[in-house]
C-alpha cells in the first residue's frame, strides 16, 4: 500500500500496483506533514495541531490528541513529538495518552 494525505485533510490509501482507492479517511483539517507509517502503524498530524492514529489495513482513526506541532522519532510503544509550545512530549503509540514532556 502507498499512504498519502491531503492539504483538504483527507489521508488514502492506495494499491500500489493499480493505484486504485482501498480507502480513505476524512481528518477534517489540512494535512501538510508527511504521514508517519512506522510497523503497522500509520500517523498524521494536522496544520492545527491534531495528531491521529489510523489502522492502515481498515482506515479508521484509532485514537486522537491534540497540541501536537512535529513527530520526531518512535519505538514500538512511544512517539516522540514536539507540542505546540516546542516541549519534546511523550506519547503512549497504543491509546496516545500522554506520558511526559520536557
Amino acid at each position: 500500500f502507498v499512504y498519502a494525505a491531503s492539504r483538504a485533510g483527507v489521508v488514502y490509501c492506495l494499491n500500489e500496483v493499480t493505484g486504485l482507492d482501498v480507502w480513505h479517511l476524512a481528518v477534517g483539517q489540512s494535512i501538510s506533514q508527511p504521514l508517519v507509517a512506522l510497523e503497522g502503524m500509520l500517523f498524521a498530524i494536522t496544520e492545527t495541531g491534531d495528531m491521529v492514529r489510523i489502522d492502515p489495513l481498515a482506515g479508521r482513526q484509532l485514537w486522537y490528541i491534540g497540541g501536537i506541532a512535529n513527530f520526531l522519532s518512535a519505538s514500538a510503544k512511544r512517539l516522540y513529538v514536539t507540542d505546540l509550545s516546542g516541549r519534546l512530549t511523550v506519547l503512549d503509540t497504543a491509546s496516545g495518552a500522554r506520558l511526559g514532556s520536557l
